[in-house]
């Protein structure tokens, strides 16, 4: 794309993340993007949200495939073994409502 087209596009679109969006991942990822989620309004997580989510997973995957024990993550992630063991239930409980609801 052109310097002045995408000049143009941060102008159109200024007050969005169009033109954050376009230097991150570029023309041909944007325009899919609007394809596919144009008009759609969501919310993506914070860093720290999301960093906590693939904890609680690898602490849930460990756990299941016995890769680990909770004395192990607890070091890992310096939180309590009590912590450990209600992420594992809450993660559990996630999976479980979603293979009987079908909820995603």
């Amino acid at each position: 794309m052109e310097y002045i087209e995408r000049e143009l596009i941060c102008v159109y679109y200024r007050s969005q993340l169009i033109p954050d969006l376009y230097d991150l991942i570029g023309w041909h990822a944007l325009v899919e993007l609007i394809e596919v989620f144009g008009g759609i309004t969501f919310r993506l997580p914070k860093k720290s949200e999301f960093d906590k989510m693939i904890r609680d997973i690898d602490i849930y995957k460990s756990l299941k495939d016995k890769t680990s024990t909770v004395d192990k993550l607890r070091i890992k992630y310096k939180i309590s073994g009590k912590h450990i063991i209600a992420i594992d239930s809450k993660v559990n409980k996630m999976i479980k409502e979603y293979k009987e609801h079908k909820i995603f």
